[in-house]
């Protein structure tokens, strides 16, 4: 192979390993707003099938919601 051509194919690569490294610093410059972000999504991914089940079943919407945040108030 040309030396050329070896050359442009390191260049994506190089790209690709800048581009994630700038990433991740900016990730860990803005942890203190991700880490709680982060945080209320899972709550929110985790709370939405049991709230769905009391939803299929009937139960009134303040019971639901209740049932579901009481222990996060404590």
């Amino acid at each position: 192979m040309d030396d050329s051509v070896k050359r442009a194919a390191k260049a994506p690569a190089v790209l690709i390993l800048a581009s994630f490294i700038i990433v991740v610093a900016g990730m860990k410059a803005a942890s203190s707003i991700l880490v709680p972000f982060f945080l209320a999504v899972f709550i929110a991914v985790i709370c939405t099938a049991p709230l769905f089940w009391l939803q299929r079943r009937a139960c009134r919407r303040s019971l639901r919601l209740f049932s579901f945040w009481w222990p996060f108030w404590l």
